[in-house]
């Protein structure tokens, strides 16, 4: 099986209308620190940092580990 990423980050922005709607980005990263580090970053800025993901723990591409407490 191939790897396509370590660890995930979901950043969520509230769009104007209508009320509830958001965008969703994901960025990829190689290691848990910078995952968690950009997670940090984006709160600091106002972004919803919806989740941090971690593939690398569990050896797959699916059903990865939520770290997004690990931020705190």
């Amino acid at each position: 099986m191939t790897k396509e990423f370590n660890y995930s980050v979901e950043v969520r922005q509230e769009v104007d209308w209508p009320q509830g709607n958001y965008t969703e980005d994901w960025y990829e990263f190689n290691t848990k620190k910078e995952a968690l580090d950009f997670a940090r970053e984006c709160e600091k800025e106002g972004a919803t940092v919806h989740n941090v993901l971690d593939y690398e723990s569990v050896q797959r591409n699916y059903d990865p580990i939520d770290i997004t407490n690990e931020m705190y």
